[in-house]
């Protein structure tokens, strides 16, 4: 009895020693991980906090790059291509697409090119797409009914219905990229948002088609590769590493704020750790979100108002919003901005599309990048003049039949050819009757093409004088306006020559 209680004995206090020793195992194991961790971490730390010799690089790196993604989606309209950053807008010309569809090549005068002179052609987005007259969709009506009808043309044609918002331009969708993320920093279901953006993105979480997120992809790229942390000589011969880099950036009125977080991860027995976690904040006192307001409102007031001169009425525009202040409307256009158009910049890389689009390029002096003032540039596509409506006519011989000034003028949405009254002055074509050809009282048409005595055309106007008896009846004159690129608007107007009075 006594041998197996001393057999028991024995197996407990081995089984003890046994475990001590495993649990001394452990710890020395334990023990070894956490000094091996805690000395990579605190090197890290050395480096960034206490010698501080890669912390300001960091963060210059950051303010470069933050300047550098601001200067670039302002010079491209918005837009950032994915050639530039991963996870950006697909970059659709000129391999896949020509010139003059989706993007616009643009030579931006090297006094207003903040971007580091990296980029002597710039690629603009476009901000207003003309409209497809050839789709002849409701409130979009084709030659001879555009813009909106036989009608006078009006500033507000939504007044005669609402179908004819947009006439001149962006008939299926605004080509301009909203400002912000709709669920990103300044989104206006966030709690605690303390700014709100003029246009978001949809509500889809997939959609990342937005000013917000293509400075973030660009930021967190272009900052990685300026850091190139394994090329450090702390780094070079480590297990420590870049671990997922963020970028947030929000929108102030006079602001864009980016603020960065660098995490650096390491093996630690092979388990890969984070190791330090470093916090960048950097600001670029660049008006975007002001900039970006008045963009939209000009494309707004152009794509819906025939008579709206871009360059010279975006100083009437009143309604943009006060931040802060909901039921406040300020000047959308503020102190130190100006507007430029640069016509037909595409002359040399266009062939059939773009050859005659336009830049309008928002400049703003107070808002420098670089030393030189911040621009947002967007690209306009040549739109179709119209002619104004011509009232049918009727006179008594021997009276003339005359297209007066007062009678006949076309205005184009680019403001090309326009005089100082703002209507075209010439590319009037005159046709049909008195022109084409001859008519007689009963309807057949003679001479055609060889009219001797028919109208006399001098710019916009033209007068055929006397009527005669044998001009007795109703007849067909076609008036045409063209512009450079050969887009004709046209109206058939119903001349009737009465006989003399007995």
């Amino acid at each position: 009895m006594r041998a197996k209680r001393s057999q028991i004995t024995v197996f407990i206090v081995l089984g003890i020693v046994i475990f001590t020793i495993i649990g001394l195992l452990f710890y020395l194991k334990t023990y070894v991980k956490s000094k091996q961790f805690t000395e990579e971490q605190q090197k890290t730390t050395d480096v960034f906090n206490v010698q501080g010799k890669y912390s300001t690089y960091m963060q210059s790196c950051l303010d470069q790059t933050a300047k550098q993604a601001v200067a670039l989606v302002g010079m491209q309209g918005g837009v950032i291509y994915d050639y530039e950053a991963n996870g950006t807008k697909p970059f659709l010309g000129p391999k896949k697409y020509r010139y003059g569809q989706y993007a616009l090549p643009f030579e931006l005068p090297k006094e207003l090119n903040a971007y580091d002179g990296k980029e002597e052609i710039i690629n603009v987005s476009y901000g207003i797409f003309a409209p497809d007259l050839s789709l002849n969709i409701e409130g979009h009506p084709s030659v001879p009914d555009y813009p909106y009808g036989i009608t006078k043309l009006i500033e507000e044609p939504s007044d005669i219905d609402s179908i004819y918002t947009q006439s001149f331009g962006n008939v299926l969708i605004n080509p301009l990229p909203p400002l912000c993320d709709y669920f990103g920093p300044n989104s206006p279901a966030q709690e605690g948002a303390v700014f709100s953006c003029e246009t978001y993105d949809s509500k889809r979480k997939a959609d990342n088609d937005n000013i917000q997120e293509y400075l973030q992809a660009y930021i967190t790229n272009a900052w990685k590769e300026c850091i190139s942390l394994d090329s450090l000589p702390e780094f070079k011969n480590s297990t420590m590493r870049t671990g997922n880099v963020t970028v947030k950036v929000t929108f102030a009125p006079t602001s864009v704020a980016v603020d960065g977080i660098y995490p650096i991860v390491g093996e630690i027995s092979g388990k890969e750790t984070t190791l330090s976690f470093e916090q960048f904040h950097s600001t670029v006192n660049v008006r975007l979100q002001q900039i970006h307001e008045l963009a939209e409102r000009m494309i707004k007031a152009d794509t819906n108002n025939i008579f709206f001169n871009i360059v010279r009425d975006a100083n009437e525009l009143d309604d943009c919003k006060e931040l802060g202040k909901e039921t406040k409307v300020v000047t959308c256009l503020k102190e130190d901005m100006q507007i430029t158009k640069y016509r037909d910049v595409c002359q040399a890389d266009c062939k059939k599309y773009g050859k005659f689009d336009d830049i309008v390029l928002i400049q703003d002096n107070a808002s420098p990048i670089n030393g030189k003032p911040f621009v947002f540039a967007f690209a306009m596509q040549n739109r179709y003049p119209a002619l104004d409506y011509i009232a049918p006519m009727r006179v008594t011989v021997p009276n003339p039949v005359s297209f007066e000034d007062k009678d006949v003028k076309g205005y184009d949405p680019d403001e090309d050819d326009h005089n100082e009254y703002d209507f075209m002055d010439n590319r009037y074509i005159y046709g049909q009757w008195k022109v084409d050809y001859d008519e007689l009282p009963d309807g057949t048409k003679i001479n055609v093409g060889e009219v001797k005595n028919g109208f006399v055309v001098n710019g916009r106007t033209a007068i055929y004088s006397p009527t005669t008896p044998e001009d007795v009846g109703t007849h067909i004159v076609q008036i045409q306006i063209c512009d450079n690129e050969g887009l004709c608007d046209f109206q058939n107007v119903e001349v009737t020559v009465e006989p003399e009075s007995p």
